[in-house]
């Protein structure tokens, strides 16, 4: 049987099991952002650093920021940083309705099970609960035609199969329409 080494190391950050979101800010940096003021601004790299702070300006510091692209040399392709501004502090009564508004916009947007609509949007139509099941699916009318064309399709199907056997009847066949080609070659 194999030997399993492990070395132990002390300190080590573990980082949250939903995802390592706001783990490069340490104190440092979440000092800094807390102490910014409206008007203050500072530099980053890329534009995943600007969402990185954004997100966590909005939702940990109640903070709105904006950023503006600067190029660094003379020409475009010479590169280019990012500058962010703090542009607003969001109340607690304003943090409350926007977090508010991103759940319904969520739950409004929310997968429902089998295509249905929620109850809700089916008692604002005056259902009764007789029928209730009849309103919430909602079917593609395509899908409706072409299940349509389906039926007329299966009902012609129904009445050749009829008009065989009446006329394998009158012609006196007994066991039915067998002369008929089945799509093979007879040769």
């Amino acid at each position: 049987m194999k030997q399993l080494n492990i070395k132990l190391e002390q300190n080590i950050f573990m980082p949250n099991k939903y995802g390592n979101d706001y783990q490069e800010f340490d104190k440092d940096t979440t000092d800094a952002l807390d102490k910014m003021q409206v008007g203050d601004s500072f530099i980053v790299k890329t534009y995943g650093d600007v969402e990185k702070v954004r997100r966590f300006c909005r939702h940990k510091l109640k903070k709105e920021i904006q950023a503006r692209k600067h190029y660094t040399g003379k020409t475009k392709n010479d590169g280019f940083i990012f500058r962010v501004w703090c542009t607003k502090i969001i109340s607690n009564q304003q943090h409350a309705e926007m977090l508010n508004s991103i759940q319904e916009k969520y739950e409004s947007k929310k997968l429902l099970k089998n295509g249905m609509l929620p109850k809700s949007k089916t008692e604002a139509l005056n259902v009764s609960t007789i029928n209730h099941n009849d309103y919430r699916a909602k079917i593609d009318n395509a899908v409706l035609s072409i299940a349509e064309c389906r039926e007329e399709n299966r009902m012609l199907v129904d009445d050749v199969e009829e008009i065989k056997r009446i006329l394998a009847e009158e012609l006196g066949h007994k066991k039915g329409w067998n002369f008929v080609s089945t799509g093979e070659n007879d040769d």
